[in-house]
């Protein structure tokens, strides 16, 4: 998986890198065919910004921003948001499996009879 890391009118210290790389890989127990993961941290007129875009297979995309006070709760806000993103869509996927399985497909024969 590829992750960059880029800043947009503000230096991006090492600390901000490894904290933004942390909440990046830790995005990978969630659904580990993510292919990439750019972070993007921004200052506009005192509001830091940061920005989580993720891409997945088949062209899925996933992105989540968040305004604080302070970049690192920006940067925890929206890996929080794109979380929540990405266990929806795994979950939906694995929900989907499960239901076109011939185990529910024969549990739901014996219902209907």
């Amino acid at each position: 998986m590829q992750i960059s890391i880029s800043g947009r009118h503000v230096e991006v210290t090492e600390p901000l890198k490894e904290h933004a790389r942390a909440k990046a890989e830790h995005l990978l127990r969630f659904w580990n065919r993510i292919e990439s993961i750019d972070v993007t941290l921004n200052v506009d007129n005192g509001r830091k910004l940061a920005e989580f875009v993720a891409m997945g297979p088949k062209g899925s995309r996933f992105a989540s921003h968040a305004d604080e006070s302070d970049m690192y709760q920006s940067i925890d806000a929206a890996a929080m948001k794109l979380e929540k993103q990405i266990r929806k869509c795994h979950d939906k996927i694995v929900e989907s499996r499960v239901k076109g399985s011939r185990r529910s497909r024969a549990r739901s024969k014996e219902q209907q009879a």
